[in-house]
């Protein structure tokens, strides 16, 4: 038995979760690990991607690759997202995922509609491009949604230990 300091109230704590402007926005790869599929007949790519900029930093989006299907098509579509994901952080070739990690990237957002109405909408990545692209930023929605163009980052062979992006200049108290 584990005894509360005090009464919990499940009602204080509403599981409200407010899906994201579609919109392009900058950010980062900060965990990814390769799990098996619900099946076990393949290999699923699971990525998590914060927002390192704008009025949504600290928010996170997630990947979910079918790296490894029996359906080809299915895993077509999800190792062109990868490649369309590992250039734009300027990795093409990698063996480790963690070699994509606090890296900047844009990434064109937009909302699934669950037609059935069983599930909630969700927030969908439906592309990558390199930070500094004209098209990125030709795209962008109100500066609100809009991630600022940033320089190019320098080119590193691995990340420091302790998390966080090298490249990312602390905000001013």
């Amino acid at each position: 038995m584990a005894r509360l300091d005090e009464t919990f109230v499940a009602e204080d704590h509403p599981d409200e979760f407010e899906l994201l402007p579609a919109g392009v926005y900058l950010l980062q790869v900060t965990e990814s690990e390769i799990a098996d599929n619900k099946a076990g007949t393949g290999k699923i790519l699971k990525i998590t991607l914060e927002i390192v900029e704008g009025e949504f930093a600290g928010r996170f989006l997630w990947e979910r690759l079918n790296i490894r299907h029996p359906t080809p098509q299915a895993q077509a579509i999800a190792l062109k997202q990868l490649a369309k994901l590992a250039n734009a952080v300027g990795v093409p070739n990698f063996d480790d995922t963690e070699e994509l990690h606090y890296k900047p990237v844009i990434a064109r957002v937009g909302i699934r509609k669950d037609k059935s109405g069983e599930y909630r909408d969700q927030n969908v990545i439906q592309g990558y491009e390199a930070v500094g692209t004209p098209s990125a930023v030709a795209n962008a929605p109100a500066q609100s949604e809009a991630p600022k163009a940033q320089p190019e980052p320098q080119q590193q062979a691995s990340t420091p230990t302790g998390g966080g992006a090298p490249w990312r200049k602390k905000k001013a108290a």
